[in-house]
């Protein structure tokens, strides 16, 4: 395999900003992979207008994710600019491991 390929299966990044508190805190450092399932209650990153962006996905329908962040109050998510493709997720977080989250009520 090559390593530009490489790459491209897992990546790290820091959450930026408060929309995801609770479940992950600002400068938080995420661990992800672009080879698990996107699923219902599964962290992803996703990129938007050229920013990566970490959302929960709440709704899936065929290739596209309606996403939002655990911090509905502080999150800008498909709420304000609709369900995500396919094409735009970068992947699934890892690490860390995040138990209950489907204990998480949204009202939207």
């Amino acid at each position: 395999m090559r390593l530009s390929r490489a790459r491209n299966i897992f990546f790290l990044r820091k959450v930026v900003g408060g929309s995801m508190y609770p479940l992950l805190t600002p400068n938080q450092l995420i661990f992800g992979s672009s080879l698990l399932k996107k699923r219902v209650n599964r962290v992803v990153v996703f990129r938007d207008n050229e920013i990566d962006k970490v959302k929960l996905i709440l709704k899936k329908d065929k290739d596209k994710y309606f996403v939002v962040g655990s911090n509905l109050n502080l999150s800008t998510d498909s709420r304000h600019f609709g369900w995500i493709k396919d094409s735009q997720v970068i992947g699934v977080m890892i690490w860390p491991r995040i138990k209950n989250k489907k204990s998480i009520a949204f009202n939207i």
